[in-house]
């Protein structure tokens, strides 16, 4: 099953041609189209260990060769290139790779092309950065989910919301406070951007005594 379908269209000598790219939990599938007929298909396993990119080919009028390669163009999104006889035509995010992310092969493909010593080191030491990286911003995420279900709680116990804004914007307020005391970072990015919020909640719910208003925020 597809939980999501991306057309990439491209057109050439006149021809327009789609590529519509199906991507699931399990399985992947490209096929290219032309004036509602299939040219060519191809598919591959999710999380099965088969990460490689689509290739479609199909045959020009004129006898050329048109391949098309899909892949992610980024974690979230896929992208084609196009090519006719060898030679690069379009690109549906160019200057973008179309690979899978070392994170979703789970770093596989990299160690397998890590033949040297350095390239290993490197490699491990990505893998350590990301780890830190999580450990840093771990607090300030929970924190920010907190804030947001303490929002809902609240407005769900007590059926208004501007009980909820004015409630959260007083755990915010302590949270600030407490930050000056403790080393773990508990509001940054979104946590913070989540203070402020309620605190804008707040203010609205403070100056109308209206729960619109405190939907209303943004």
């Amino acid at each position: 099953m597809a939980l999501w379908t991306y057309h990439r269209r491209f057109a050439i000598d006149g021809q327009r041609y789609c590529v519509e790219i199906a991507a699931g939990l399990t399985r992947a599938s490209s096929r290219l189209v032309a004036d509602g007929r299939v040219l060519a298909e191809d598919s591959t396993s999710v999380g099965g260990g088969e990460y490689r990119n689509h290739l479609l080919q199909a045959a020009l009028p004129d006898g050329r060769v048109l391949e098309v390669e899909a892949g992610p163009a980024a974690w979230y999104t896929y992208g084609i290139a196009v090519r006719v006889d060898g030679r690069l035509l379009h690109e549906s995010h160019p200057g973008r790779a179309l690979e899978w992310p070392a994170w979703a092969t789970g770093g596989a493909a990299a160690a397998a092309e890590a033949q040297t010593p350095e390239a290993r080191a490197a490699l491990a030491a990505a893998e350590l950065e990301d780890k830190a990286r999580w450990q840093r911003n771990k607090p300030s995420i929970l924190t920010d989910i907190a804030l947001g279900i303490l929002f809902f709680a609240v407005a769900k116990f007590t059926g208004s919301l501007t009980t909820a804004a004015l409630v959260g914007a007083g755990v915010g307020v302590a949270l600030v406070v407490v930050q000056r005391f403790v080393k773990v970072d508990l509001l940054g990015g979104f946590a913070l951007f989540g203070v402020a919020v309620l605190l804008l909640s707040a203010a609205f719910a403070w100056v109308f005594q209206d729960d619109w208003a405190v939907k209303m925020r943004s």
